[in-house]
């Protein structure tokens, strides 16, 4: 069975460079809106990368109001 999308985004988010890491945080902070039309706004991978940054920093990103009410639905479980 293949990795999650919620797996797939704490991966990218850990292992991304400055300009992945970048893209995730611009997105968290003006969901729903789309930090680059190209890109995904998929809620489990973007969700999974707010999981690879709580672990990584300790803290919580900033995200939008309707972002931040999502992945609290969603849990907090890696």
């Amino acid at each position: 069975m293949g990795e999650s999308n919620r797996e797939t985004g704490q991966r990218l988010y850990a292992m991304g460079g400055v300009e992945t890491r970048a893209w995730f945080e611009r997105q968290w902070a003006m969901w729903p809106r789309r930090a680059d039309e190209r890109l995904t706004t998929n809620l489990s991978l973007h969700h999974g990368g707010v999981i690879a940054y709580r672990l990584e920093h300790g803290k919580e990103p900033e995200m939008s109001r309707d972002f931040a009410s999502n992945v609290k639905w969603l849990g907090t479980d890696a």
